[in-house]
């Protein structure tokens, strides 16, 4: 028996389609699969005209399996364990936000420094010199 964390996955039952009328579908389809399908077929017609998709001669396989492939995807694979479509949409939200924030609320600067000093560091070989400094850090302390 499945040990079940909370209610929401009892009673979140995706809707299933077994048939449409008296036609009965060789595989049940989720309602998703079936946008998706669809969306995957109109980009498939929007685009049939650029690269990828202008080199398939079949149109079975152009208009009937690469929107399958677009809609299998989508409803199947995960990412961070979240669905395609939203892990897209939080890495395209993340490229576009402030990355300076505090307490999740973006930083606005007042003061605006402007550094255009070059600074110079020079590293001495020579031992008595460092010796120096080092005598005299510790004398300070």
């Amino acid at each position: 028996m499945k040990q079940v964390k909370s209610y929401t996955s009892i009673w979140k039952v995706e809707k299933v389609l077994h048939s449409i009328n008296d036609f009965k579908l060789p595989i049940p389809l989720t309602f998703m699969q079936i946008g998706y399908f669809s969306l995957g077929l109109f980009l498939v017609m929007m685009f049939k005209n650029i690269f990828p998709l202008n080199i398939i001669k079949s149109d079975l396989l152009k208009y009937i399996l690469v929107p399958f492939g677009f809609s299998w995807f989508f409803s199947k694979k995960e990412f961070d364990g979240k669905k395609p479509y939203k892990y897209m949409y939080t890495m395209i939200v993340y490229m576009f936000k402030s990355k300076v924030t505090f307490a999740g609320k973006p930083i606005k600067l007042k003061n605006k420094i402007v550094l255009d000093e070059i600074i110079t560091f020079v590293k001495r070989s020579d031992s008595r010199v460092s010796n120096k400094i080092h005598r005299k850090q510790s004398n300070m302390e």
